[in-house]
């Protein structure tokens, strides 16, 4: 929900994973490599490795909103929704990213839709999906616009 690190944009989770672990292994108890390993395991699919890690940070920093946060992805991940609410919750309480959190606990069912979702939610979303946009387009979706336009004029 927040903006992603810049290794998560290029797409690099496994590498920035080999980052993380060396820096733990200097600082075992680093709250941010931490959570930065948990979040690279998570985008790697390895959530009970990445749960692990959050949970590890909230030993650590309690009071951390952004690893509440990751905790209630990684519990969307893991299907188990009611633990996802309660992390979400919690964050909101902190005042972590508000209108984000409201939406996506109203998207769970524990609070009311607003009219529209929030913009940074929105811009976000679409941050993530676009470096995919086009070959989901095409693969996934069987856009053909372009070839059959194409196979029309010829």
């Amino acid at each position: 929900m927040a903006k992603p690190p810049r290794w998560t944009s290029l797409q690099r989770h496994a590498e920035a994973l080999g980052s993380f672990e060396r820096s733990l292994q200097l600082k075992p108890d680093n709250p941010k490599a931490l959570r930065n390993r948990g979040n690279a395991l998570r985008k790697l699919q390895r959530h009970d490795e990445a749960l692990r890690d959050i949970d590890r940070v909230l030993e650590l920093a309690p009071g951390s909103n952004d690893a509440l946060v990751d905790r209630g992805e990684l519990m969307l991940a893991l299907g188990r929704h009611p633990e996802a609410i309660a992390c979400f919750q919690t964050a909101l309480a902190g005042g972590k990213d508000v209108e984000t959190l409201r939406f996506v606990l109203a998207s769970l069912g524990a609070g009311s839709l607003p009219e529209q979702a929030p913009l940074d939610y929105v811009k976000g979303l679409f941050d993530q999906y676009a470096d995919k946009f086009d070959r989901h387009l095409v693969e996934v979706l069987g856009y053909r616009t372009p070839a059959l336009l194409v196979e029309a004029l010829q």
